[in-house]
C-alpha cells in the first residue's frame, strides 16, 4: 500500500495515480506516480503549496551567514543551476521535477 511517511495515501490522492517507466534504481520494475494535489499531506512541503516564490536568491554563508544580503551574479546562478542538473541527472530525477524548480532537463540522450 503506498503511504505517506506516516499516513496511506487517500483514495482521492490514489485516483490519479499512473504507472511510469522504470527509472534506473527500481530494477526494471515502473513507477507508481502519485500527483500531489491540494488535499495531500505534502501540498505546502512539495507541492505547488510549497513553491510562494519563484525568483532565486543566493548567499555566501561564510561572510553572510544571517542571509541578509544577497548576491547577484549571473554567472555564480549559472554554475550553480548546472551543478543542481548534474545532481539531478546523476540522482536519476524525472522530467518533471525540472520543471518544478523551473530549470532546462538535461537531453534525453544523457537521461
Amino acid at each position: 500500500m503506498p503511504t505517506h511517511i506516516w499516513e496511506p495515501f487517500t483514495p482521492e490522492e490514489l485516483a490519479g495515480a499512473s504507472l511510469a517507466q522504470p527509472m534506473p534504481f527500481t530494477k526494471g520494475a515502473p513507477v507508481l506516480k502519485i500527483p500531489v494535489i491540494e488535499r495531500s499531506a505534502i501540498f505546502d512541503n512539495y507541492g505547488p503549496g510549497a513553491l510562494l516564490e519563484s525568483e532565486t536568491r543566493l548567499y555566501d554563508l561564510a561572510d553572510d551567514p544571517g542571509q541578509n544580503t544577497p548576491l547577484v551574479s549571473p554567472e555564480i546562478e549559472q554554475a550553480m543551476t548546472r551543478l543542481m542538473q548534474d545532481l539531478m541527472r546523476a540522482n536519476d530525477a524525472p522530467p518533471e521535477a525540472y520543471g518544478r524548480i523551473a530549470i532546462a532537463p538535461p537531453p534525453a540522450s544523457a537521461m
